[in-house]
């Protein structure tokens, strides 16, 4: 897979993000994306369901994608308005890869990207009718980065309750990064690929959504799916493999007891947080400022506790 040429580098340094690579998105996947736009909107509209701003962001509550366009993107509340990609670069080199084969590879309308099976074989599952309206490919590639960080923080000593709890913190903290920088370029390829419309998947900083998004919909997959031990250990890399977990019995104490908890964590740790507002729109300047608090409050709410 070859990255476009033209791109722009920004430096932000918040959770396991150090940057953001803004990618210009090549001619074929934009009139995708465009067209996916138009025909989601004449949709909504006839039938009165909710229109496009809903799933992508405020630019697009009486304007069409076209005429929200900024050629020249000069900073980033500018670029989440542009023809460009933001992939986020983390800890985990091989995240950024799986991230850019997902909004980058050609593919037919409606399905993910092939080739991300053959890093993890759960990718291959996400099409199936069990699983259609609520697991998808950002899920997943949210879940591993969550799985590589907890991995790393916690190494080898790691108990299932604060295993747990860190794992749905690293996930609610790259979702919520990401999420600031994701442009409306990239939520239509999303469109395109089947995935911005699914239920599960409407995720923003909205921490209740992607709460229930992790436990309700994520859990259940990967404990069904990734029963077998083996499936832990089997991220493939050009460099081999990586594991996911140091203790794949571990791992699944820690999901499991996380679906034990999904009261508490609604009630006792995720009530003091309002939701945010939506970075993509002219809030910008605003949900940024509520990142870090956000994020130093999840951390004394899930990981100081229990680590």
């Amino acid at each position: 897979m070859n990255l476009p040429e033209k791109y722009d580098v920004k430096e932000i340094n918040m959770g396991n993000i150090s940057h953001i690579i803004y990618y210009e998105n090549n001619l074929v996947s934009q009139e995708r994306l465009t067209k996916s736009y138009n025909k989601f909107r004449e949709i909504t509209t006839k039938k009165d369901l909710s229109t496009p701003e809903a799933f992508a962001g405020p630019d697009l509550a009486e304007k069409s994608y076209e005429n929200i366009l900024i050629d020249k993107p000069k900073n980033e509340y500018e670029y989440l308005r542009s023809r460009f990609i933001a992939i986020p670069v983390t800890n985990n080199d091989v995240v950024s890869s799986l991230y850019a084969h997902y909004y980058f590879e050609d593919t037919p309308s409606g399905f993910p990207p092939p080739k991300l099976s053959l890093y993890w074989d759960p990718f291959s599952l996400v099409t199936e009718m069990r699983y259609l309206s609520r697991v998808t490919s950002p899920n997943l590639l949210g879940f591993i980065e969550a799985c590589l960080n907890t991995k790393r923080s916690l190494g080898t000593t790691q108990d299932f309750e604060s295993y747990g709890y860190l794992l749905l913190y690293y996930y609610l903290e790259h979702c919520i990064v990401l999420n600031q920088y994701t442009t409306y370029e990239q939520k239509g390829v999303e469109l395109y690929r089947g995935d911005l419309l699914k239920s599960d998947y409407l995720y923003g900083n909205n921490l209740y959504n992607l709460n229930h998004q992790f436990i309700d919909a994520l859990i259940p997959f990967i404990l069904i799916e990734c029963s077998d031990a083996c499936y832990i250990s089997l991220l493939r890399t050009k460099d081999g493999e990586i594991s996911l977990a140091h203790d794949p019995e571990v791992f699944k104490k820690a999901l499991e007891f996380l679906i034990t908890r999904k009261s508490f964590i609604e009630t006792e740790v995720l009530k003091e947080i309002a939701v945010n507002p939506h970075p993509r729109g002219l809030s910008f300047h605003d949900s940024l400022q509520t990142l870090e608090p956000t994020l130093f409050y999840l951390k004394e709410k899930l990981i100081k506790p229990y680590v």
